[in-house]
């Protein structure tokens, strides 16, 4: 069997770009939890200040 060459260029296309979908979700994951660790510091860190020691 012979694969057409416009098929061929479009399967690298898409794993192409599947692959940059999967580096796009995996890098919002990465900020994601960043940001959610960033909150939670502040949110501590702001109930340590208003206990009375």
């Amino acid at each position: 069997d012979i694969i057409p060459v416009s098929r061929s260029r479009k399967d690298k296309q898409s794993s192409a770009q599947s692959y940059e979908d999967e580096r796009r979700r995996t890098q919002i994951g990465t900020l994601r939890k960043r940001a959610v660790n960033a909150s939670t510091t502040l949110t501590h860190s702001l109930r340590r200040r208003g206990k009375p020691d």
